[in-house]
């Protein structure tokens, strides 16, 4: 698949070392299908990549801000203006994209915005430029996926320190009211207390009438 950069409809310059050609009116398609890069040779007659107007994407590899693609020409090839594989380095700069080509495999240190020997260079604005929405789609469900799982996790804590909360209050209360646990006196310990405080009196009575 295209890296999502090259995912437009652009007019575009191409300079293959002959000097620079196409310009407004050109047309390098890759929104149509996202799989292939289409040229519009009726709009400009210059070959592009190597190929008879349409390339399959192979590989495509980020590495510093530069987007190394492996295109793939079905049609055409003849070892002089048409090859099997054409290396592209790619840049942006705003919207638009620098792009160097070169035929067969990529140079060592291929710049995007110098042409390699033997290659061409290509400057690409969009008429229309879409942009990897699956991305931007995933990036939107990791996030929704992550928000909820952090409202549970929060949900979660908030119902265990307020259920340790309650725990600690009840035992709390229980110290502060000990009847709570052991009940109030019923009436017939309060008719124990009165007999055994009866009797006492009673005997401290007698005690005094042995000593008259």
């Amino acid at each position: 698949m295209v890296s999502s950069v090259f995912l437009g409809n652009f007019f575009y310059t191409y300079d293959n070392g002959t000097g620079t050609s196409c310009g407004t009116g050109s047309e390098w398609d890759v929104c149509t299908n996202r799989t292939t890069m289409t040229f519009n040779y009726t709009q400009c007659a210059t070959i592009i990549a190597y190929s008879d107007a349409e390339v399959f994407c192979v590989a495509s590899v980020a590495s510093s801000n530069v987007i190394y693609l492996t295109v793939f020409n079905n049609g055409i090839v003849d070892s002089v203006s048409f090859y099997r594989f054409t290396c592209m380095t790619i840049s942006t700069s705003g919207s638009s994209l620098s792009v160097s080509l070169q035929k067969d495999k990529c140079d060592k240190g291929q710049s995007p915005t110098v042409r390699p020997t033997g290659g061409a260079l290509a400057t690409l604005t969009p008429y229309s430029f879409e942009g990897d929405s699956s991305m931007e789609d995933t990036s939107t469900a990791i996030a929704s996926i992550i928000g909820a799982l952090i409202a549970v996790l929060l949900t979660i804590i908030i119902i265990v320190v307020l259920f340790f909360g309650y725990i600690k209050f009840k035992k709390k209360n229980k110290k502060t009211h000990p009847e709570e646990i052991t009940g109030p006196r019923v009436g017939s310990e309060w008719s124990n207390d009165y007999t055994a405080l009866t009797n006492w009196e009673n005997g401290l009575r007698s005690e005094k009438n042995l000593k008259k």
